[in-house]
């Protein structure tokens, strides 16, 4: 019975930090997949020599889709369900259209920033359990995954 005890109490110890590793775990992955949209559009536009976008469903939680701006036709999507949960929000628009030489076109500006978050499991760091990270998106059309808790000089920071 001690035991059973035991092992109880250090199951509900660890429970609140295995939360907060799965909820990281689904911000990366989801993360991940955007990334790997964006980097896609971006190499379609380039193979094909024509504008290519790319569309985040933000209201899904982070489905996407890469699209021929000609014709509108899918090049490749994905679900959100796949991913999980996550909230995704965009400080300059839901869609990136790329040229032919593979730089942004729309939106037009600064740096884009797609932000991911998990409100529903926690907090983000310092202050929460949760990484969270965002996807940046260069005039020039260089995207990359970097961490909002960092600072520089460390690669890893927005």
């Amino acid at each position: 019975m001690v035991a059973i005890v035991l092992l109880m109490l250090i199951v509900l110890v660890g429970l609140p930090a295995f939360t907060g590793i799965m909820a990281s775990m689904r911000v990366r992955a989801v993360s991940e997949s955007l990334l790997s949209g964006v980097q896609m559009a971006r190499t379609e536009a380039v193979r094909r020599n024509q504008p290519v976008s790319f569309h985040l469903d933000a209201e899904d939680g982070g489905g996407w889709s890469v699209l021929l701006v000609e014709d509108a036709s899918v090049l490749q999507a994905k679900p959100a369900s796949e991913g999980g949960t996550v909230n995704v929000q965009s400080d300059l628009g839901t869609t990136v259209t790329f040229n032919n030489l593979g730089q942004r076109l729309i939106p037009a500006g600064g740096v884009l920033t797609f932000s991911f978050t998990n409100p529903d499991v926690g907090e983000c760091q310092p202050a929460g359990n949760i990484r969270c990270l965002s996807v940046t998106i260069e005039p020039g059309g260089q995207a990359r995954l970097c961490d909002p808790q960092r600072s520089d000089p460390d690669p890893q920071a927005c």
